[in-house]
């Protein structure tokens, strides 16, 4: 399958970079046939907002051939081989890097939960297992 690149970003609300700023929405430019021409737009606008430090733009690859999943949730014990509960999933999303974006939110909103984790998986896997 062909893949088709995209830039997105925008203004985020701090540093972490995982919410965009009340008020502000995603940017998306392209599609783009291959890398090599996202990755000039990408520098064109990370040039033209390098003076912002809240503005952040990465390189989305979108193919019809895999799609990426978030899953997890609470763990009866440390093992985290039984939920407590539902599992919790989230997706699909088209690309690893914002399956990553999504799952590094989920991390941070339980890092002081220790029976808390969460995975990326590829949606081919089986996801109830």
């Amino acid at each position: 399958m062909k893949s088709q690149f995209w830039v997105v970003g925008g203004e985020y609300e701090d540093m972490d970079f995982l919410r965009l700023a009340k008020n502000a929405s995603e940017q998306k430019y392209g599609p783009f046939a291959n890398y090599t021409d996202a990755l000039k737009e990408w520098k064109r606008l990370a040039w033209q907002t390098v003076d912002q430090a809240l503005m952040r733009f990465y390189i989305q690859e979108i193919s019809e051939a895999k799609k990426y999943w978030v899953v997890g949730g609470e763990y009866r014990d440390a093992s985290f081989t039984e939920l407590a509960g539902q599992q919790e999933q989230y997706g699909p999303f088209a690309d690893y890097q914002t399956a990553h974006l999504e799952w590094a939110k989920f991390a941070w909103l339980s890092v002081d939960k220790a029976l808390y984790r969460y995975w990326i998986v590829e949606e081919s896997k089986n996801l109830t297992s």
